[in-house]
């Protein structure tokens, strides 16, 4: 689910973006008709602009299909009705987060349930092979008595007709020959106390090895995520600037085309580092069960309010 969130954040990012881009595409067709009144001999950027305004709707639509079934795809998986809105406002939200690999790896190894039931499991184990060693084994079974017996069904008779009763009695049970059932039952029971450990051995690794990777992401996404943010704004300000530079006819239509691809490469790939830097982040807290964010286990995150 998860998954299809971020699917459908990303194509409402993009609708944002694609829209600003054609409004910028826009402003450049107003500029590129004016200087073809002034100068007939440029008339043909003019008809370059409204190219790439074209090409800019077309995304533009394309992208919000994609929307339509991004948001039917969540409906179907929250089993909601078709007349039922989806609606996800494109926020950004970068937390600089540093994180303690070693404490991340004691939070998997710790918070993980699946240690947890594998370690039941490995006691169990144990118990089940302490017991299979007396089955079938030399053992005596001694059983005293004492007491009063009634020996008749009336009720009123329970205190009025009773007999005590005092006895003593050992069973010894002495085995001699099982066709090796016992040693078989306990070599069993072995092979599965050491599966159980094998698994703890194999699932630590995995644990650890998931959180170090999910860790080296999220390093690599939020820094990513935090460089390219940096340069949001200043895209935008060199698209106006180059506007004006080829108002005066100082840069060239192409110069200017690069301007506002540059603008849009660098958003795409804010989103790209974003996106990363968020699923990054989801992936760690799956491994760790810690939410990082908020500095809280999420055991104690969901814990039922007392």
């Amino acid at each position: 689910m998860a998954d299809d969130y971020h699917d459908l954040y990303g194509v409402i990012y993009k609708d944002r973006l694609f829209k600003q881009q054609i409004e910028n595409l826009e402003k450049v067709a107003e500029i590129a008709s004016e200087v073809a009144e002034r100068d007939t001999t440029r008339a043909i950027e003019s008809v370059q602009v409204r190219v790439e305004l074209a090409n800019a709707m077309e995304m533009l639509l394309r992208n919000q299909s994609d929307i339509r079934r991004e948001k039917n795809q969540i409906k179907q998986r929250l089993q909601l009705s078709i007349e039922d809105s989806v609606i996800i406002e494109p926020t950004v939200r970068i937390s600089p987060i540093t994180v303690d690999v070693d404490q991340a790896i004691e939070y998997g190894y710790s918070l993980q349930p699946r240690l947890r039931m594998l370690s039941i499991d490995r006691r169990k184990n144990e118990i089940d092979l302490n017991n299979s060693k007396g089955w079938d084994s030399f053992h005596i079974n001694l059983e005293m008595t004492y007491g009063l017996e009634r020996q008749k069904d009336r009720l009123r008779e329970i205190w009025e007709d009773y007999d005590e009763s005092h006895s003593v009695s050992v069973n010894a049970y002495v085995p001699i020959w099982d066709w090796g059932r016992r040693k078989s039952q306990i070599e069993a029971y072995e092979i599965s106390l050491k599966k159980t450990e094998l698994y703890i051995e194999e699932s630590r690794r995995n644990i650890r090895s998931n959180i170090i990777n999910a860790v080296a992401n999220l390093e690599d996404y939020q820094q990513r995520a935090l460089n390219v943010q940096l340069n949001l704004d200043m895209v935008q300000e060199i698209s106006d600037v180059g506007m004006k530079q080829y108002t005066e006819n100082t840069i060239s239509l192409q110069d200017l085309l690069r301007m506002l691809t540059r603008q849009t490469e660098t958003e795409l790939n804010f989103l790209d580092a974003y996106l990363g830097y968020r699923r990054s982040l989801l992936s760690l807290m799956m491994q760790t069960y810690y939410d990082y964010e908020n500095d809280i286990s999420l055991i104690d995150k969901y814990r039922p309010a007392s």
